[in-house]
């Protein structure tokens, strides 16, 4: 790397006999490529190493500064008291209480030597509660918080940096008081409704097995649960729509049938018959209009999140991490914000410049620097905090990766796309009747691609249809029987679990991809399209049992709003700590009077016939819920192929046949199967 100052040396130091210029100003940084960014940005003109953590020295406006890198959080909950329920917690050193964290020791070890002596202190970690607490504990540990200031920026480009030293900010309280309180909650959830559910479960299935839960968590795998048994015990029924062509000026039409299906082959073969009896279709309404494409929004992290998984499968984690290493590049802006909005205080105008240096998009941003007024196409969500995903306009200083590449394409495309003109298309749609029933037909020829050109990736089927004046009669040529079948919902995948969570307003942009891993890490969900284990399935049981207000989001949407209260000013952490700590303790006290009881006098005979799940007590074939749903399901919609002709056998063999039936349906069969035999 090149700093300003030619003599700047790596020294490998351990602090033995160093000492700084008095006074001096420690700016603490979250990341190592963050203090270095930040260091490059000040002018720094010494490069030692404390502990083997890369610290940087600087003089600036006659400050002389330490600039020294965090790894993230240094400090976490923990307690000495076993056993549930147990409020009393304090803040230590990660490392001493979790093993996967060993390597961030050398940093706290470097910030007991640095910080003691300094005079004043710079919270410069990332502006999100995360980054205040991080920046916050460690001031605390060893400072003095009333000596602090905080650096707030969404880029690590030079000009950001120094903006944001020359016009330092007070520590941002509210937004570390909310920090510290959504860890505190999460421990006081966690850890009390965890250990009750290990405890039972070990004596349930005599297993040592860790099983854990969360104020987000849970109801997030309530829902994929939900989504998944709908799937899986899901049985088809046949439908039938009639499709026709018809032929006008030599051109053959296609026209859909829009009106209801019909439930059986003989009502559309009925309908058939009539229709080429009758020989034209008329058409009784015609119209054609223009459609205008606004341009996208500019992307939140849910957005791309969602765009990436969907284009190129990339987990949200893992895009969150690519976001991560571009932003500390100095490529993008700060990832982690939930705004689709761009404010017009940033010189669009000059990053726009820079990325037409970039040959990829140089013919894109060429048509839109022409405009005198850059205005963006911002979206409805806002975050104080940050604006929406934006490159910086600086060049990548070596080639990226595939993944990296594909990631920093996305946020320069929909950039520039937000500048762009709208996209214009003209539409006709005609409708056409014959035998008393409707069709319609439509095309759609692209006037102008505006914003299409730079964001690909959507795309708008041309089809071209002659207009004609209502009232004409067209020739019927071909009519089709259509035979479809009812489909069930679509399993949650990473990304449409993480939209929901969103809508839910559960979790915050940071979390939820962390949330969505941890479910799979513990064993719960496996599987892209997102399939429960029976683990997972017998976690929501048995939380739905002794603490079924954890499967709703209303009690953790509640406790995300009083997060926000807190950011604003309008609540106090205590209050909210209290109120939590007043629900964990009536849940507890529930669960100690009837899971115990309930466990003792629990027949462990009374296992689903199929599966290691409890017996559904209203099943005559000693199910369990979820293949007592399969049951059900598969005996009501036998009626609907029952008057199609089938018979009981004959609509089980095309039943466990079709791909659209649910897993545990198929199970059913297949046990009915062997008792049939076994009779």
């Amino acid at each position: 790397m090149r700093y300003a100052r030619k003599n700047l040396a790596d020294k490998n130091d351990d602090m033995r006999g160093l000492s700084f210029k008095k006074p001096y100003t420690v700016i603490i940084a979250e990341k190592p490529k963050a203090a270095q960014k930040i260091a490059e940005a000040l002018n720094a003109y010494r490069k030692i190493y404390i502990n083997g953590v890369p610290v940087y020295i600087a003089r600036y406006d006659g400050k002389e500064l330490v600039i020294a890198p965090a790894a993230g959080h240094l400090f976490t909950l923990s307690t000495d008291v076993r056993g549930y329920p147990v409020y009393e917690y304090k803040w230590v050193p990660r490392h001493l209480v979790e093993k996967s964290y060993s390597h961030i020791e050398k940093f706290y070890k470097m910030f007991s030597k640095i910080m003691r002596e300094a005079s004043e202190y710079i919270n410069a970690c990332d502006y999100d509660v995360e980054g205040s607490v991080i920046g916050y504990m460690i001031i605390k540990e060893w400072g003095d918080p009333s000596k602090a200031k905080r650096m707030k920026f969404s880029t690590l480009t030079k000009e950001d940096i120094i903006r944001s030293f020359r016009y330092l900010e007070p520590l941002d309280i509210n937004m570390i008081e909310a920090g510290i309180a959504r860890h505190e909650l999460d421990w006081i959830w966690g850890i009390n409704i965890s250990r009750a559910l290990t405890d039972l479960y070990r004596k349930k299935y005599e297993s040592n097995k860790i099983i854990s839960a969360g104020r987000v968590q849970t109801p997030t795998l309530y829902e994929v649960l939900s989504r998944y048994v709908e799937r899986e015990t899901f049985v088809p029924s046949p439908l039938y729509r009639i499709s026709l062509k018809g032929s006008y000026d030599n051109k053959i039409i296609e026209f859909e049938d829009i009106e209801d299906p019909l439930k059986t082959k003989e009502d559309a073969q009925i309908l058939r018959e009539k229709i080429i009896e009758e020989g034209f279709i008329k058409i009784v309404d015609s119209s054609e209009k223009t459609l205008e494409y606004s341009p996208p929004h500019p992307f939140n992290l849910g957005d791309i999140q969602t765009e990436a998984y969907e284009l190129y499968g990339y987990s949200p984690s893992e895009t969150l991490k690519i976001l991560e290493d571009l932003y500390l590049e100095g490529l993008i802006s700060y990832p982690r914000t939930n705004s689709q909005k761009l404010p017009q205080t940033l010189n669009h105008r000059e990053i726009l410049f820079k990325l037409s240096k970039i040959r990829e998009y140089k013919d894109h941003v060429n048509k839109i620097l022409y405009k005198k007024a850059l205005v963006p196409h911002n979206g409805p969500k806002d975050d104080p905090a940050h604006p929406a995903i934006y490159p910086t306009g600086e060049t990548p200083s070596k080639r990226l990766d595939l993944k990296y590449m594909r990631i920093y394409d996305l946020v320069v495309r929909r950039y520039i796309a937000t500048f762009s003109d709208s996209a214009i298309v003209s539409e006709i749609i005609m409708k056409g009747c014959v035998a008393k029933r409707c069709f319609r037909a439509s095309g759609r020829r692209i006037i102008k691609k505006g914003w299409l050109e730079t964001y690909h990736f959507y795309r708008i089927e041309e089809k071209f249809i002659p207009k004609i004046t209502v009232g004409i009669d067209i020739p019927v040529k071909e009519v089709k029987i259509i035979r479809s079948y009812t489909r069930p919902v679509k399993l949650y995948d990473r990304a449409s679990l993480l939209r929901w969570m969103e809508r839910e307003n559960i979790g915050t942009e940071s979390t939820r991809a962390e949330i969505i891993d941890t479910l799979f890490k513990r064993g719960y969900v496996s599987g892209r399209n997102i399939k429960v284990s029976e683990l997972g399935i017998e976690v929501v049981n048995i939380i739905s049992k002794y603490f079924p207000e954890l499967l709703s989001t209303a009690l953790t949407r509640r406790f995300e709003e009083y997060l926000q209260d807190i950011i604003n000013g309008r609540m106090k952490r205590s209050v909210v700590i209290k109120e939590a700590i007043d629900v964990v303790n009536k849940l507890i006290k529930r669960f100690r009077e009837e899971a115990i009881d309930n466990i003792n006098n629990e027949n462990k005979d009374q296992r689903c016939v199929i599966c290691r799940l409890e017996r559904d007590k209203n099943s005559i074939y000693g199910f369990c819920y979820i293949h007592e749903i399969a049951y059900r399901n598969l005996v009501n919609t036998f009626e609907n192929w029952r008057s199609d002709g089938y018979d009981w056998s004959s609509y089980i063999e095309k039943i466990y046949r079709s791909k659209l039936t649910g897993s545990y349906v198929k199970e059913v069969i297949e046990y009915l199967r062997r008792r049939s035999r076994s009779l």
